[in-house]
């Protein structure tokens, strides 16, 4: 058992009845190992309720899969899909989240779609993000909280109308 610098991982697409060959190699060195396989749902739960809302979590131990144009290519993330109740501009960010943050919204329910244009940011408030978007009534949007390098751990995420 190895330190984290030791560990591996890979994210791959794969449909229904798809089979894969999974090679596990030493890097020149042998020994036992644990070979883990997850299934990542995404997108992740549908937030709903009244705004301002708050939900909280953790990215630590997720699987990197997703990255953003702003960053987010080497941490794990987790995913939410949202649905603006009433057109206009709203303010979703990651203060109070104790790791570096990278936010961003992709146009749609699905984590393929792309992301909504201008909607991703590292480090709005110190290492914590904020992305403010014009959403039409009933557009849905996937929000990814993902870290910046590779950064995880508890995170906070708020949305409200934007000030």
């Amino acid at each position: 058992v190895g330190g984290a610098d030791e560990w591996s991982q890979v994210a791959v697409d794969l449909t229904n009845g798809q089979t894969v060959a999974v090679t596990v190699d030493g890097a020149g060195a042998s020994g036992n190992y644990d070979l883990n396989i997850t299934q990542v749902v995404c997108p992740g739960p549908e937030l709903t309720g009244a705004l301002p809302m708050t939900t909280t979590g953790t990215t630590a131990g997720l699987i990197d899969s997703l990255s953003g144009s702003c960053g987010g290519g080497s941490a794990p993330e987790t995913t939410f899909v949202w649905t603006a109740p009433a057109d206009g501009d709203y303010a979703f960010d990651t203060f109070g989240s104790s790791y570096d943050t990278v936010l961003y919204l992709l146009d749609g329910n699905t984590c393929s779609a792309d992301q909504l244009s201008g909607a991703c940011d590292d480090d709005e408030n110190g290492v914590q993000s904020q992305v403010i978007a014009t959403l039409t009534s009933g557009q849905e949007v996937v929000i990814v909280v993902d870290g910046f390098g590779s950064n995880s751990g508890a995170f906070t995420l708020n949305i409200d109308n934007a000030p």
